[in-house]
């Protein structure tokens, strides 16, 4: 198996709702973890600041 690709679709199914997208966390400043993850993957692409 290489990747999501080649699992099983109810499995990929599973795996994808089981993930927790709405449920507020304080060290995200109270975003949704999907939109967390979004911001930080911005500021790595940014770079450092200078």
């Amino acid at each position: 198996m290489e990747g999501m690709a080649d699992a099983d679709p109810a499995v990929a199914v599973g795996v994808i709702s089981s993930c927790n997208a709405r449920r507020l966390h304080s060290v995200c400043g109270f975003t949704g973890p999907i939109y967390c993850e979004r911001d930080y993957r911005a500021t790595l692409a940014e770079g450092p600041a200078a």
